[in-house]
């Protein structure tokens, strides 16, 4: 679980020729920066499986360059440059990359205020319906507050603000 914040470019990167398995759960990807994406694969990778993470960035949430496989699911993306750019296609929304690509079919979009970091707030708020929505992966999520777990790196506390 990793909170990455404030990023000029991506929050995750993969380079050319790198594969998997790699796993990329439960973490918060979150900027104001202008083009900034949430993961950037620059050539082909292979064998990323992507859980219960919470992105939030002003340009693609996912930017991969080849359609390779990867597993890309149950994640929650606000991204104002379209949810993803895959295989040079871009998808506005989960719905559309679900369709073309079958990536992110269990995905939840949401508003770029589901997270209030300037007040402090990390956890995905309670008025965007995402608190205890996240998927259940044994021996990373197991203990959880509610009737859940939540996306990205921080479960909210109970009776945190906006319950």
């Amino acid at each position: 679980r990793n909170r990455i914040a404030r990023v000029t470019h991506a929050g995750v990167k993969a380079g050319s020729g790198s594969a998997g398995p790699v796993y990329l759960y439960h973490n918060t990807i979150w900027s104001r920066s202008p083009g900034a994406a949430g993961f950037v694969s620059e050539g082909a990778f292979e064998g990323l499986v992507s859980r219960n993470n919470l992105i939030v960035v002003p340009g693609v949430g996912w930017l991969v360059e080849a359609d390779r496989a990867n597993d890309f699911d149950f994640d929650v993306v606000y991204a104002g440059e379209g949810v993803a750019d895959w295989a040079g296609e871009r998808h506005a929304t989960l719905a559309s990359w679900c369709a073309a690509a079958a990536q992110e079919c269990s995905g939840l979009p949401a508003s770029e205020d589901v997270l209030n970091p300037d007040g402090g707030q990390w956890a995905p708020s309670a008025g965007e319906g995402h608190r205890d929505k996240a998927v259940p992966i044994a021996g990373i999520n197991d203990e959880f507050v509610g009737a859940g777990p939540d996306h990205g790196y921080l479960e909210a506390p109970a009776g945190a603000v906006g319950d």
